[in-house]
């Protein structure tokens, strides 16, 4: 049995592979090694990379392509929402906290203070009421009816925003945007394990390019 060695990818290799998926035509998915953008990066990988990873290049385009869509079709269906039903948007542009955001005249309504969340948890709401076992006697007066109260306001307003979410079609949008994650998250594993596979695959092939 011939020797078989085993590689770890270059940065460079990684970025090979992963950007020529936006440069490979659809034909590539019959499992032909043949590019036709002669204007394009990939026809430098004719030949030098293994059919099996130009078609799995090809269906990681065909997946971001439709993940760039559905990121599409959520961002209009949170832009038909009140802005409390909406996902909190993080600094770095990704989704935050999906609890739906109160105000504090909303929140001093059901007695929270306001060193509560403006998104908060149910969990919040159990450990203010914990706390209160713990406070002057005038403030755990009624506290058990209190804090069924503000529970049952919670998932009224919680019920209200996944109505939200089903009304606009985000929610399922989100499922789809998760089936397309997990089949992207795939796709790269399998590149990755052809990538750090034996000699004479894909390391032919990067030794080729990087000359």
């Amino acid at each position: 049995m011939a020797e078989q060695t085993i590689t770890t990818p270059s940065a460079f290799s990684r970025r090979s592979l992963f950007s020529a998926a936006a440069a490979i035509p659809i034909a590539a998915a019959a499992g032909t090694s043949r590019i036709a953008d002669a204007g394009s990066p990939a026809p430098r990988l004719t030949g030098l990379v293994p059919d099996q990873v130009l078609v799995l290049l090809v269906h990681y385009r065909e997946v971001g392509t439709r993940l760039r869509k559905a990121d599409a079709d959520f961002a209009a269906a949170l832009a038909e929402m009140p802005d409390w039903a909406k996902p909190e948007i993080a600094a770095n542009g990704r989704l935050g906290s999906r609890l739906p955001s109160w105000t504090r005249e909303e929140l001093a309504a059901i007695g929270l203070p306001d060193s509560m969340p403006a998104r908060p948890s149910i969990a919040d709401l159990h450990n203010f009421n914990r706390e209160l076992r713990k406070s002057h006697p005038m403030l755990r007066f009624d506290r058990k009816r209190l804090h069924r109260a503000r529970v049952d306001a919670w998932n009224e307003k919680r019920r209200d925003q996944k109505a939200w979410f089903t009304r606009t079609g985000a929610d399922a949008v989100e499922r789809r945007r998760r089936r397309l994650m997990t089949q992207k998250t795939a796709i790269e594993t399998q590149l990755m394990e052809l990538m750090t596979g034996a000699a004479g695959g894909f390391a032919a092939g990067e030794q080729a390019l990087s000359s």
